[in-house]
Protein backbone atom coordinates (compact mmCIF):
# COMPACT_ATOMS: atom_id res chain seq x y z
CA UNK A 1 0.00 0.00 0.00
CA UNK A 2 1.35 3.60 -0.99
CA UNK A 3 1.90 6.38 1.47
CA UNK A 4 -0.69 8.42 0.31
CA UNK A 5 -3.56 5.59 0.44
CA UNK A 6 -2.79 4.93 3.73
CA UNK A 7 -3.19 8.53 4.74
CA UNK A 8 -6.64 8.14 3.39
CA UNK A 9 -7.41 5.05 4.40
CA UNK A 10 -6.55 6.63 8.38
CA UNK A 11 -8.80 10.06 7.52
CA UNK A 12 -11.60 7.65 6.45
CA UNK A 13 -11.53 6.19 9.46
CA UNK A 14 -11.17 9.61 11.13
CA UNK A 15 -14.26 10.87 9.87
CA UNK A 16 -16.24 8.10 10.45
CA UNK A 17 -15.87 8.31 13.90
CA UNK A 18 -16.41 11.37 14.17
CA UNK A 19 -19.88 10.77 12.43
CA UNK A 20 -20.96 8.35 15.08
CA UNK A 21 -20.25 10.60 18.13
CA UNK A 22 -24.04 11.45 18.75
CA UNK A 23 -25.52 8.73 17.58
CA UNK A 24 -26.20 5.05 19.73
CA UNK A 25 -28.74 2.24 18.39
CA UNK A 26 -28.90 -0.67 20.26
CA UNK A 27 -29.54 -4.00 17.83
CA UNK A 28 -30.36 -7.19 20.50
CA UNK A 29 -30.70 -9.59 16.65
CA UNK A 30 -28.73 -10.56 13.81
CA UNK A 31 -30.02 -11.18 10.46
CA UNK A 32 -31.74 -14.32 9.35
CA UNK A 33 -29.37 -16.78 6.35
CA UNK A 34 -29.70 -15.38 3.87
CA UNK A 35 -30.56 -11.77 4.45
CA UNK A 36 -28.10 -8.84 4.45
CA UNK A 37 -27.79 -7.18 8.20
CA UNK A 38 -27.97 -3.95 8.26
CA UNK A 39 -24.34 -2.14 8.81
CA UNK A 40 -23.77 -2.42 12.23
CA UNK A 41 -21.11 0.06 14.26
CA UNK A 42 -19.60 -0.65 17.56
CA UNK A 43 -19.48 1.64 20.08
CA UNK A 44 -18.38 1.51 23.84
CA UNK A 45 -18.93 3.50 27.11
CA UNK A 46 -16.35 4.24 28.95
CA UNK A 47 -15.92 5.39 32.49
CA UNK A 48 -12.98 6.01 34.72
CA UNK A 49 -12.18 7.61 38.35
CA UNK A 50 -8.79 8.60 38.90
CA UNK A 51 -6.96 11.00 41.64
CA UNK A 52 -5.18 14.29 40.10
CA UNK A 53 -2.30 15.92 42.10
CA UNK A 54 -2.60 19.49 42.21
CA UNK A 55 0.22 22.05 43.26
CA UNK A 56 0.89 22.34 47.40
CA UNK A 57 -0.46 19.06 47.92
CA UNK A 58 -4.20 19.45 47.19
CA UNK A 59 -6.08 16.55 44.93
CA UNK A 60 -8.80 15.96 43.00
CA UNK A 61 -10.80 13.16 42.13
CA UNK A 62 -11.96 12.59 38.58
CA UNK A 63 -14.49 10.85 36.79
CA UNK A 64 -14.23 10.37 32.82
CA UNK A 65 -16.70 9.79 30.57
CA UNK A 66 -16.29 9.21 26.90
CA UNK A 67 -18.54 7.33 23.48
CA UNK A 68 -15.57 5.54 21.68
CA UNK A 69 -16.30 4.11 17.87
CA UNK A 70 -14.45 1.30 16.42
CA UNK A 71 -12.52 2.33 13.44
CA UNK A 72 -10.91 -0.94 12.85
CA UNK A 73 -7.56 -2.34 13.13
CA UNK A 74 -8.07 -2.31 17.13
CA UNK A 75 -8.45 1.96 16.55
CA UNK A 76 -11.31 3.65 18.56
CA UNK A 77 -12.17 7.32 19.10
CA UNK A 78 -14.61 9.79 20.11
CA UNK A 79 -15.57 12.72 22.72
CA UNK A 80 -14.66 12.44 26.01
CA UNK A 81 -15.39 14.32 28.77
CA UNK A 82 -13.72 15.20 32.47
CA UNK A 83 -14.89 16.64 35.60
CA UNK A 84 -14.02 16.71 39.35
CA UNK A 85 -15.93 15.19 42.26
CA UNK A 86 -13.78 15.34 44.83
CA UNK A 87 -11.94 18.08 46.76
CA UNK A 88 -11.83 21.64 46.39
CA UNK A 89 -12.62 22.43 42.73
CA UNK A 90 -15.98 21.13 42.42
CA UNK A 91 -16.99 23.01 38.49
CA UNK A 92 -13.33 21.98 37.11
CA UNK A 93 -14.56 20.19 33.69
CA UNK A 94 -12.50 19.89 30.33
CA UNK A 95 -14.03 18.25 27.29
CA UNK A 96 -11.99 17.03 24.01
CA UNK A 97 -11.55 14.21 21.56
CA UNK A 98 -9.94 10.99 22.82
CA UNK A 99 -8.31 7.96 20.45
CA UNK A 100 -7.07 4.63 21.92
CA UNK A 101 -5.79 1.46 20.68
CA UNK A 102 -6.78 -1.97 22.34
CA UNK A 103 -4.88 -5.42 21.85
CA UNK A 104 -6.33 -8.67 22.40
CA UNK A 105 -4.37 -10.81 24.52
CA UNK A 106 -6.33 -13.77 25.28
CA UNK A 107 -9.29 -15.53 27.96
CA UNK A 108 -10.97 -12.14 28.34
CA UNK A 109 -8.19 -9.98 28.56
CA UNK A 110 -7.40 -7.10 26.89
CA UNK A 111 -4.70 -3.77 26.75
CA UNK A 112 -5.08 -0.73 26.01
CA UNK A 113 -3.05 3.31 25.70
CA UNK A 114 -5.01 6.32 24.17
CA UNK A 115 -4.24 9.87 24.45
CA UNK A 116 -6.94 12.97 24.92
CA UNK A 117 -6.99 16.35 23.87
CA UNK A 118 -9.65 19.01 24.76
CA UNK A 119 -9.71 22.16 26.75
CA UNK A 120 -11.47 23.51 30.21
CA UNK A 121 -11.03 24.36 32.85
CA UNK A 122 -13.32 25.60 36.48
CA UNK A 123 -13.09 26.73 39.81
CA UNK A 124 -9.39 28.19 40.06
CA UNK A 125 -9.10 27.51 36.04
CA UNK A 126 -6.52 30.42 35.44
CA UNK A 127 -3.47 28.82 38.31
CA UNK A 128 -4.23 25.51 37.47
CA UNK A 129 -5.27 25.44 33.73
CA UNK A 130 -3.83 28.47 32.14
CA UNK A 131 -5.47 28.63 28.12
CA UNK A 132 -7.29 25.82 29.00
CA UNK A 133 -4.99 22.90 26.85
CA UNK A 134 -5.39 19.34 28.72
CA UNK A 135 -3.19 16.33 27.13
CA UNK A 136 -3.66 12.94 28.75
CA UNK A 137 -2.32 9.75 28.03
CA UNK A 138 -3.11 6.31 29.74
CA UNK A 139 -1.93 2.43 29.00
CA UNK A 140 -4.04 -0.10 30.89
CA UNK A 141 -5.68 -3.65 30.92
CA UNK A 142 -9.39 -4.81 30.85
CA UNK A 143 -10.99 -8.12 31.73
CA UNK A 144 -14.21 -8.92 30.22
CA UNK A 145 -16.87 -9.73 32.69
CA UNK A 146 -19.51 -10.43 30.00
CA UNK A 147 -19.71 -10.44 26.39
CA UNK A 148 -20.37 -6.90 26.38
CA UNK A 149 -18.81 -5.38 29.84
CA UNK A 150 -15.11 -5.20 31.20
CA UNK A 151 -13.85 -4.14 34.01
CA UNK A 152 -9.94 -2.26 34.45
CA UNK A 153 -7.32 -0.30 35.48
CA UNK A 154 -4.39 1.35 34.46
CA UNK A 155 -2.16 4.52 34.56
CA UNK A 156 -3.04 7.68 33.24
CA UNK A 157 -0.47 10.91 32.87
CA UNK A 158 -2.26 14.53 32.44
CA UNK A 159 -1.15 17.98 31.74
CA UNK A 160 -1.81 21.01 30.95
CA UNK A 161 0.81 22.62 28.65
CA UNK A 162 -0.87 25.86 28.05
CA UNK A 163 0.35 28.29 31.03
CA UNK A 164 -1.12 25.43 33.37
CA UNK A 165 0.09 24.04 36.62
CA UNK A 166 -1.15 20.55 36.54
CA UNK A 167 1.54 18.19 36.01
CA UNK A 168 -0.01 14.34 37.42
CA UNK A 169 0.68 10.44 36.87
CA UNK A 170 -2.15 8.54 38.45
CA UNK A 171 -3.44 4.81 38.38
CA UNK A 172 -7.12 4.59 37.39
CA UNK A 173 -10.01 2.58 37.61
CA UNK A 174 -12.35 1.57 34.49
CA UNK A 175 -15.68 0.17 33.34
CA UNK A 176 -17.01 -0.34 29.70
CA UNK A 177 -19.64 -1.43 27.74
CA UNK A 178 -20.49 -2.35 24.49
CA UNK A 179 -23.27 -1.76 22.10
CA UNK A 180 -23.74 -1.70 18.53
CA UNK A 181 -25.04 1.27 15.95
CA UNK A 182 -27.09 1.20 12.58
CA UNK A 183 -25.04 3.74 10.61
CA UNK A 184 -23.44 4.06 6.95
CA UNK A 185 -20.68 6.34 5.73
CA UNK A 186 -22.20 9.61 3.28
CA UNK A 187 -25.93 10.06 2.95
CA UNK A 188 -28.24 8.01 1.43
CA UNK A 189 -32.36 8.13 1.61
CA UNK A 190 -33.19 4.48 1.15
CA UNK A 191 -32.16 1.27 2.10
CA UNK A 192 -31.00 -1.41 0.10
CA UNK A 193 -34.26 -3.68 -0.59
CA UNK A 194 -32.47 -6.97 0.95
CA UNK A 195 -31.47 -4.94 4.67
CA UNK A 196 -32.61 -7.86 7.28
CA UNK A 197 -34.97 -7.18 10.24
CA UNK A 198 -33.67 -6.13 13.32
CA UNK A 199 -35.24 -5.80 16.76
CA UNK A 200 -34.42 -1.94 17.48
CA UNK A 201 -33.81 -0.49 21.19
CA UNK A 202 -34.79 3.05 21.15
CA UNK A 203 -32.96 6.06 22.01
CA UNK A 204 -33.59 9.74 22.05
CA UNK A 205 -31.99 13.31 21.90
CA UNK A 206 -33.80 15.94 23.88
CA UNK A 207 -33.07 19.89 24.27
CA UNK A 208 -34.60 20.90 27.70
CA UNK A 209 -34.44 24.10 29.84
CA UNK A 210 -34.44 24.25 33.77
CA UNK A 211 -35.57 26.77 36.22
CA UNK A 212 -33.75 25.89 39.41
CA UNK A 213 -34.29 27.13 43.00
CA UNK A 214 -32.05 26.82 45.13
CA UNK A 215 -32.22 26.12 49.05
CA UNK A 216 -32.27 29.39 51.48
CA UNK A 217 -29.02 27.81 52.49
CA UNK A 218 -27.48 27.30 49.69
CA UNK A 219 -24.23 29.74 49.56
CA UNK A 220 -21.99 30.96 46.60
CA UNK A 221 -18.22 30.28 46.87
CA UNK A 222 -17.62 33.76 47.93
CA UNK A 223 -20.60 33.99 50.05
CA UNK A 224 -24.14 35.40 50.17
CA UNK A 225 -26.93 32.77 48.67
CA UNK A 226 -26.97 31.46 45.08
CA UNK A 227 -30.34 33.00 43.32
CA UNK A 228 -32.84 31.36 40.78
CA UNK A 229 -30.85 30.47 37.71
CA UNK A 230 -32.16 29.04 34.67
CA UNK A 231 -30.22 26.05 32.35
CA UNK A 232 -30.45 25.23 28.99
CA UNK A 233 -29.31 21.06 28.05
CA UNK A 234 -29.51 18.52 25.55
CA UNK A 235 -30.14 15.07 27.70
CA UNK A 236 -29.29 11.51 25.49
CA UNK A 237 -31.29 8.33 26.51
CA UNK A 238 -31.12 4.82 25.42
CA UNK A 239 -33.61 1.48 26.25
CA UNK A 240 -30.68 -1.33 25.94
CA UNK A 241 -32.61 -3.87 27.56
CA UNK A 242 -36.15 -2.89 25.23
CA UNK A 243 -38.04 -2.43 28.46
CA UNK A 244 -38.61 0.42 30.83
CA UNK A 245 -35.63 0.67 31.86
CA UNK A 246 -33.21 3.59 30.36
CA UNK A 247 -29.83 5.05 30.67
CA UNK A 248 -28.87 8.49 29.92
CA UNK A 249 -26.12 11.41 29.68
CA UNK A 250 -26.57 15.38 30.00
CA UNK A 251 -25.39 18.17 30.00
CA UNK A 252 -26.75 21.74 31.03
CA UNK A 253 -25.74 25.54 31.22
CA UNK A 254 -26.32 28.45 33.41
CA UNK A 255 -27.96 30.95 30.88
CA UNK A 256 -29.00 33.45 34.34
CA UNK A 257 -29.35 34.29 38.02
CA UNK A 258 -25.63 35.63 38.53
CA UNK A 259 -24.58 31.87 38.27
CA UNK A 260 -22.97 32.32 34.37
CA UNK A 261 -20.33 29.61 33.81
CA UNK A 262 -21.85 26.54 36.27
CA UNK A 263 -22.27 23.72 34.01
CA UNK A 264 -22.84 19.81 35.30
CA UNK A 265 -22.77 16.71 33.00
CA UNK A 266 -24.95 13.75 34.62
CA UNK A 267 -25.18 10.31 34.28
CA UNK A 268 -28.51 8.97 34.51
CA UNK A 269 -30.55 5.78 35.25
CA UNK A 270 -34.46 6.02 35.05
CA UNK A 271 -37.39 3.79 34.48
CA UNK A 272 -40.51 4.35 33.12
CA UNK A 273 -44.59 2.77 33.05
CA UNK A 274 -46.55 3.79 29.64
CA UNK A 275 -49.77 5.18 30.40
CA UNK A 276 -51.53 5.22 26.90
CA UNK A 277 -52.44 7.24 24.31
CA UNK A 278 -48.72 8.22 23.59
CA UNK A 279 -47.63 9.41 26.99
CA UNK A 280 -45.77 7.54 29.53
CA UNK A 281 -44.28 8.73 33.32
CA UNK A 282 -41.12 7.49 34.89
CA UNK A 283 -38.31 8.66 37.41
CA UNK A 284 -34.68 8.81 37.78
CA UNK A 285 -31.50 9.36 39.35
CA UNK A 286 -28.41 11.31 38.37
CA UNK A 287 -24.95 12.14 39.59
CA UNK A 288 -22.03 13.79 38.16
CA UNK A 289 -19.86 16.30 37.89
CA UNK A 290 -20.97 19.94 38.32
CA UNK A 291 -20.45 23.60 39.54
CA UNK A 292 -18.84 26.96 38.43
CA UNK A 293 -20.42 30.28 38.43
CA UNK A 294 -19.77 30.66 41.83
CA UNK A 295 -21.88 27.87 42.84
CA UNK A 296 -20.48 25.81 45.98
CA UNK A 297 -20.39 22.29 44.70
CA UNK A 298 -17.72 21.66 46.71
CA UNK A 299 -15.71 18.64 45.24
CA UNK A 300 -17.69 18.91 42.27
CA UNK A 301 -20.43 15.95 42.82
CA UNK A 302 -23.91 16.63 42.02
CA UNK A 303 -26.82 13.90 42.97
CA UNK A 304 -30.12 14.18 41.79
CA UNK A 305 -33.99 12.47 41.64
CA UNK A 306 -35.97 13.42 39.43
CA UNK A 307 -40.23 11.98 38.06
CA UNK A 308 -41.13 13.46 34.71
CA UNK A 309 -44.33 13.11 32.38
CA UNK A 310 -44.04 12.52 28.30
CA UNK A 311 -46.36 12.72 25.33
CA UNK A 312 -45.81 11.83 21.93
CA UNK A 313 -46.99 14.68 19.84
CA UNK A 314 -46.14 13.28 16.67
CA UNK A 315 -44.56 9.82 15.05
CA UNK A 316 -41.33 10.59 16.72
CA UNK A 317 -41.31 13.46 18.83
CA UNK A 318 -42.50 14.19 22.56
CA UNK A 319 -43.03 17.51 25.35
CA UNK A 320 -41.36 16.58 28.53
CA UNK A 321 -41.93 18.09 31.89
CA UNK A 322 -40.30 17.20 35.13
CA UNK A 323 -39.86 18.04 39.12
CA UNK A 324 -35.93 17.35 40.09
CA UNK A 325 -34.30 17.80 43.47
CA UNK A 326 -30.49 18.15 43.10
CA UNK A 327 -27.76 18.40 46.60
CA UNK A 328 -24.18 18.55 46.13
CA UNK A 329 -22.78 16.33 49.21
CA UNK A 330 -19.90 17.96 49.85
CA UNK A 331 -20.97 21.47 49.29
CA UNK A 332 -23.82 24.11 49.84
CA UNK A 333 -26.17 23.69 47.42
CA UNK A 334 -29.56 22.09 47.51
CA UNK A 335 -32.30 23.19 45.05
CA UNK A 336 -35.56 21.63 43.37
CA UNK A 337 -36.24 22.47 39.83
CA UNK A 338 -39.12 22.56 37.25
CA UNK A 339 -38.31 21.20 33.75
CA UNK A 340 -39.60 21.19 30.16
CA UNK A 341 -38.63 19.83 26.79
CA UNK A 342 -38.78 18.61 23.38
CA UNK A 343 -37.29 15.04 22.24
CA UNK A 344 -36.70 13.29 19.34
CA UNK A 345 -37.03 9.54 19.80
CA UNK A 346 -37.71 7.37 16.45
CA UNK A 347 -39.16 3.89 16.83
CA UNK A 348 -40.16 2.34 19.62
CA UNK A 349 -38.52 -0.94 21.54
CA UNK A 350 -38.76 -4.61 20.44
CA UNK A 351 -39.71 -2.73 16.35
CA UNK A 352 -38.34 -4.53 13.37
CA UNK A 353 -37.18 -2.39 11.18
CA UNK A 354 -37.68 -3.45 7.67
CA UNK A 355 -38.45 -0.71 5.75
CA UNK A 356 -35.36 1.36 7.06
CA UNK A 357 -35.45 5.22 6.95
CA UNK A 358 -32.16 7.20 6.45
CA UNK A 359 -31.42 9.71 8.70
CA UNK A 360 -28.83 12.38 7.28
CA UNK A 361 -25.83 13.47 9.64
CA UNK A 362 -23.50 15.83 9.92
CA UNK A 363 -20.52 15.99 12.48
CA UNK A 364 -17.97 18.86 12.36
CA UNK A 365 -14.58 19.01 14.26
CA UNK A 366 -14.76 22.85 14.91
CA UNK A 367 -11.56 25.19 15.95
CA UNK A 368 -12.59 29.21 16.58
CA UNK A 369 -10.84 32.75 17.26
CA UNK A 370 -12.36 34.98 19.59
CA UNK A 371 -11.04 38.60 19.11
CA UNK A 372 -12.86 41.38 21.16
CA UNK A 373 -14.56 44.19 19.81
CA UNK A 374 -14.81 46.62 23.31
CA UNK A 375 -12.13 46.36 26.12
CA UNK A 376 -14.94 45.34 28.41
CA UNK A 377 -15.69 42.03 26.84
CA UNK A 378 -13.11 39.81 29.40
CA UNK A 379 -12.01 41.06 32.47
CA UNK A 380 -8.23 40.83 31.51
CA UNK A 381 -6.28 40.61 28.51
CA UNK A 382 -8.50 42.31 26.67
CA UNK A 383 -6.46 42.60 23.61
CA UNK A 384 -5.32 38.82 23.39
CA UNK A 385 -7.52 36.35 21.30
CA UNK A 386 -9.17 33.43 23.10
CA UNK A 387 -8.81 29.66 21.00
CA UNK A 388 -11.47 27.02 21.04
CA UNK A 389 -12.36 23.69 20.09
CA UNK A 390 -14.95 21.75 19.84
CA UNK A 391 -17.27 19.68 18.16
CA UNK A 392 -21.02 20.44 15.91
CA UNK A 393 -23.05 17.29 15.12
CA UNK A 394 -25.95 18.52 12.40
CA UNK A 395 -29.29 17.08 11.56
CA UNK A 396 -29.89 17.70 8.06
CA UNK A 397 -33.59 18.55 7.37
CA UNK A 398 -35.40 19.77 4.10
CA UNK A 399 -33.17 18.54 1.19
CA UNK A 400 -34.25 20.62 -2.26
CA UNK A 401 -33.34 18.77 -5.72
CA UNK A 402 -30.55 21.50 -6.12
CA UNK A 403 -28.39 20.63 -3.37
CA UNK A 404 -29.44 22.91 -0.86
CA UNK A 405 -30.33 22.44 2.54
CA UNK A 406 -31.31 23.40 6.27
CA UNK A 407 -30.12 21.91 9.38
CA UNK A 408 -30.47 22.11 13.15
CA UNK A 409 -27.37 22.15 15.26
CA UNK A 410 -25.51 21.36 18.77
CA UNK A 411 -22.13 22.67 19.29
CA UNK A 412 -20.02 22.60 22.47
CA UNK A 413 -16.98 24.71 22.59
CA UNK A 414 -13.71 25.29 24.88
CA UNK A 415 -11.07 27.52 25.60
CA UNK A 416 -7.35 25.89 25.34
CA UNK A 417 -5.27 29.19 24.39
CA UNK A 418 -5.33 32.82 25.69
CA UNK A 419 -5.57 32.24 29.15
CA UNK A 420 -9.46 31.54 29.42
CA UNK A 421 -9.00 27.88 30.34
CA UNK A 422 -12.71 27.82 32.38
CA UNK A 423 -14.68 28.78 29.30
CA UNK A 424 -17.19 27.22 27.85
CA UNK A 425 -19.87 27.16 25.30
CA UNK A 426 -22.72 25.00 24.43
CA UNK A 427 -25.28 26.33 21.93
CA UNK A 428 -28.30 25.22 20.04
CA UNK A 429 -29.55 26.58 16.32
CA UNK A 430 -30.41 26.44 12.75
CA UNK A 431 -28.47 27.09 9.02
CA UNK A 432 -28.79 26.24 5.71
CA UNK A 433 -26.13 25.29 2.71
CA UNK A 434 -26.79 26.48 -0.85
CA UNK A 435 -24.27 24.65 -3.57
CA UNK A 436 -21.90 27.68 -5.48
CA UNK A 437 -20.49 26.41 -8.60
CA UNK A 438 -18.32 23.50 -8.75
CA UNK A 439 -17.41 22.30 -5.35
CA UNK A 440 -18.32 25.48 -3.28
CA UNK A 441 -21.13 26.20 -1.01
CA UNK A 442 -22.52 28.72 0.76
CA UNK A 443 -23.43 28.54 4.58
CA UNK A 444 -24.96 30.51 7.16
CA UNK A 445 -26.28 29.66 10.81
CA UNK A 446 -27.53 31.38 13.70
CA UNK A 447 -27.12 30.13 17.30
CA UNK A 448 -28.07 30.89 20.91
CA UNK A 449 -27.03 29.08 24.47
CA UNK A 450 -25.27 29.01 27.49
CA UNK A 451 -21.52 30.40 28.14
CA UNK A 452 -19.63 31.37 30.81
CA UNK A 453 -16.35 31.24 32.39
CA UNK A 454 -12.59 31.94 32.16
CA UNK A 455 -13.18 35.76 32.68
CA UNK A 456 -15.21 36.21 29.60
CA UNK A 457 -17.87 38.60 30.92
CA UNK A 458 -20.97 36.63 29.83
CA UNK A 459 -23.30 38.42 32.03
CA UNK A 460 -26.67 35.63 32.87
CA UNK A 461 -24.98 33.62 30.31
CA UNK A 462 -27.24 33.45 27.34
CA UNK A 463 -25.27 34.57 24.32
CA UNK A 464 -25.88 34.68 20.73
CA UNK A 465 -23.86 33.89 17.49
CA UNK A 466 -23.88 33.84 13.93
CA UNK A 467 -21.61 33.39 11.09
CA UNK A 468 -21.67 33.03 7.51
CA UNK A 469 -19.11 30.81 5.76
CA UNK A 470 -17.82 29.18 2.45
CA UNK A 471 -17.26 25.57 2.20
CA UNK A 472 -15.15 23.39 -0.18
CA UNK A 473 -16.11 19.67 -0.86
CA UNK A 474 -12.96 17.84 -0.22
CA UNK A 475 -14.11 13.81 -1.37
CA UNK A 476 -17.44 12.10 -1.55
CA UNK A 477 -17.78 12.50 2.84
CA UNK A 478 -15.76 14.98 3.69
CA UNK A 479 -16.08 18.79 3.32
CA UNK A 480 -14.27 21.94 5.06
CA UNK A 481 -15.40 25.36 5.84
CA UNK A 482 -14.33 28.78 6.63
CA UNK A 483 -16.36 31.01 8.12
CA UNK A 484 -16.82 34.64 10.01
CA UNK A 485 -19.37 36.20 12.28
CA UNK A 486 -20.37 37.51 15.89
CA UNK A 487 -20.36 36.27 19.22
CA UNK A 488 -22.46 38.08 22.01
CA UNK A 489 -23.90 38.52 25.89
CA UNK A 490 -27.21 39.60 25.97
CA UNK A 491 -26.98 40.79 29.11
CA UNK A 492 -23.24 41.11 29.47
CA UNK A 493 -20.36 43.22 27.71
CA UNK A 494 -18.95 40.45 25.38
CA UNK A 495 -18.90 41.12 22.04
CA UNK A 496 -16.28 39.46 19.73
CA UNK A 497 -15.52 38.69 16.16
CA UNK A 498 -15.29 35.30 15.54
CA UNK A 499 -13.18 33.33 12.80
CA UNK A 500 -13.51 29.33 12.36
CA UNK A 501 -12.21 26.72 10.29
CA UNK A 502 -14.40 23.32 10.08
CA UNK A 503 -13.73 19.49 9.02
CA UNK A 504 -17.11 17.95 8.66
CA UNK A 505 -18.29 14.46 7.67
CA UNK A 506 -21.17 12.94 6.56
CA UNK A 507 -23.10 10.04 7.93
CA UNK A 508 -26.41 8.86 8.07
CA UNK A 509 -28.41 7.15 10.57
CA UNK A 510 -30.78 4.33 10.27
CA UNK A 511 -34.37 3.89 12.24
CA UNK A 512 -37.03 1.63 11.62
CA UNK A 513 -39.68 3.16 8.46
CA UNK A 514 -42.78 3.39 9.60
Amino acid sequence: MTGDSSILRCAKRVGLVIALVSHGAWAAEGAPRGAEAPPLREGRWVATYESWQLPAGETMGMVGGRMLWGLGDGWHAGPATYGAVRGQRGGFITLGLEAERQWTLGAGWTANAGVFVGGGGGRGGLELAGGGLMLRTHVGLDWAFTPRDRLGVGLSHVRFPSEGAIRSTQPYLRYEHRFDAALTLGWSSQAPANWAPLAWKEHGLALRWRRMKPDASSSRVEGGRVQQFDLLGVAWTAHPWGDGRWLGLAADGALGGGSAGYMQILAQAGWRQNLGSGAHGGLWVAAGPAGGGGVDTGGGLLTEIGVGFAQRIHRDWLVEVGWVRQRAPGGRFDADGWQVGLRYQPGVSGETGTDWTGRPLRVRALHQTYRGQNRAWRSFDADEAVQLAGLAVDAVIGRAPGGAFGYVTGQGVAAHTGRAGAYMAGLVGAGVSVPLAQRWSLEAEGLFGAAGGGGLRTGGGLVGQWQVGLGWRLGRHWSATLSAGQLRAFNGDLRARLVGVALTYDATAWVPGR
